[in-house]
């Protein structure tokens, strides 16, 4: 007797979300922690607005998102945060990269 196993989709790039997986959404910096399986159609209540899970799909591991206010319902919104370590604005508002040119930093083992 053989035993037969649901098949499921293969994962393609497992650093990034799909469809089916099971995630720990850490809400409001740790104020709430919650399981939840990524589909189209799952939502998650965040304080007292209802957003649907389906931008998560797709993006990775340890996004922060962000709730946003739509026309017909709020929803969630990819946040990247600007790195302030190799960027600096100049009086015009314009980031520029900043990059290191000499070799102080190197350390000779």
């Amino acid at each position: 007797m053989s035993e037969s196993k649901p098949e499921s989709a293969p994962v393609l790039n497992p650093r990034v979300t799909w469809e089916g997986c099971s995630v720990l959404l850490d809400i409001n910096d740790g104020d709430r922690l919650v399981f939840a399986r990524l589909s189209a159609g799952s939502t998650l209540k965040i304080g007292n607005k209802t957003c649907s899970l389906q931008p998560l799909i797709g993006c990775p591991f340890g996004s922060l998102f962000q709730v946003e206010s739509g026309k017909e319902k709020p929803y969630l919104s990819r946040f990247v945060p600007p790195t302030e370590e190799n960027n600096v604005q100049d009086e015009g508002g314009c980031q520029l990269q900043e990059v290191p040119r000499d070799n102080r930093a190197i350390i000779d083992n």
